[in-house]
């Protein structure tokens, strides 16, 4: 379909159609939550779906895994200190 891309294709396989190889190529964090989790450093976009291949036919179960794991990087970074009251 025009307009789904290859992140949006494997989000609804995964949620909808319980794919358990529905790898979310394109994820912001990823590389970042995959690389740290089990190499000590991020991954760049173009490494994740090769660092990938040998939990075929698994990856996303793999992904979902790290996602609860303690030793995953926090998907957020750490928040702007609040204003001051105005005067």
């Amino acid at each position: 379909m025009p307009g789904i891309g290859v992140w949006t294709a494997a989000q609804v396989g995964h949620r909808a159609l319980g794919d358990a190889d529905a790898l979310p190529l394109g994820d912001f964090h990823l590389g970042r939550m995959t690389g740290t989790a089990l190499l000590g450093r991020p991954l760049a976009q173009h490494e994740i779906e090769a660092f990938y291949l040998p939990w075929q036919p698994h990856r996303y179960r793999v992904v979902r895994l790290l996602e609860l794991s303690p030793r995953a990087a926090p998907r957020r970074s750490h928040r702007a200190p609040r204003a001051g009251p105005v005067r």
